[in-house]
């Protein structure tokens, strides 16, 4: 992300990862390390440690799909945008 995105940007952030992420371009440190060095107005990190993981390691049904856990993350990442957007008002 941060090829792709840079050191900084002017707009709130929101990260989301599961920290048993064992998709070999997405792992954990990955996400954490991108987190900590991105410079942003406003920027959240998200993670889980909780789910299921029966499928392949880059797909739906891991710890990279939310196994178990998609409508919860779901809900927290709807929850972050509409207090933002709330805060605004």
């Amino acid at each position: 992300m941060d090829k792709i995105i840079g050191a900084e940007i002017n707009t709130a952030v929101l990260i989301v990862h599961h920290k048993k992420d064992k998709c070999k371009l997405t792992r954990f440190n990955y996400a954490q390390d991108f987190a900590k060095s991105l410079h942003s107005p406003k920027k959240q990190f998200l993670f889980y440690d909780e789910g299921e993981a029966s499928g392949r390691n880059c797909g739906p049904l891991h710890y990279h799909g939310f196994e178990a856990i998609g409508e919860k993350v779901a809900n927290d990442i709807a929850e972050r945008i509409t207090s933002d957007a709330n805060s605004i008002k």
